[in-house]
């Protein structure tokens, strides 16, 4: 039995899709071009990552891609959800088929950001 949710909570869900995947797309390029340096807020958020500003960066530039690919398969997922709101049914297909997508594209950019960010090698060596 499928529950009956108002078209409204569609909308808001394509909505925040829609704006959370271009938000992500945002900060996959601004991470990647070290706009956004190492923080403790945004970003790929990792060991691997935080040891150095080198390895942050390395890290965002391999996942940039994917990254982007996620917010793009998000921002599709939320327009098809809030396209097919009045219907139920098509809404919840959307989210049961993008949610999966991107959240794949997700993982593949962890897991790359991750191995960039273990090879790579501080440029100076503060110690003496």
């Amino acid at each position: 039995m499928l529950c009956v949710v108002a078209s409204g909570w569609w909308i808001f869900l394509g909505a925040s899709f829609i704006s959370i995947g271009f938000g992500l797309w945002v900060l996959a390029e601004r991470t990647a071009d070290g706009r956004i340096a190492k923080n403790s807020y945004a970003g790929i958020r990792l060991p691997s990552t935080l040891k150095s500003e080198e390895a942050w960066i390395a890290g965002h530039r391999a996942a940039r891609v994917d990254t982007q690919v996620g917010a793009m398969i998000m921002a599709i997922t939320g327009a098809c959800v809030a396209v097919t709101a009045s219907n139920n049914e098509l809404a919840l297909l959307a989210v049961w088929v993008g949610t999966p997508l991107f959240s794949g594209a997700f993982f593949m950019s962890i897991y790359t950001a991750n191995k960039a960010a273990k090879k790579c090698r501080p440029s100076s060596d503060t110690r003496k």
